[in-house]
């Protein structure tokens, strides 16, 4: 998604995927205990 503000400091989400090894995807409840990257990432840090 885009970033929630022009500056100071905003947050971007990142969709987040889970798959079996062979490719297939995973339910959200299937992958919750797996390791994951962050779906929240901070954008636009300058300050306004």
């Amino acid at each position: 998604t885009p970033c929630s503000r022009t500056c100071g400091k905003g947050f971007k989400r990142r969709p987040l995927h889970c798959k079996t090894q062979t490719g297939a995807l995973l339910t959200r409840d299937l992958c919750s205990g797996l390791r994951k990257p962050q779906e929240l990432d901070f954008c636009n840090l300058r300050p306004c």
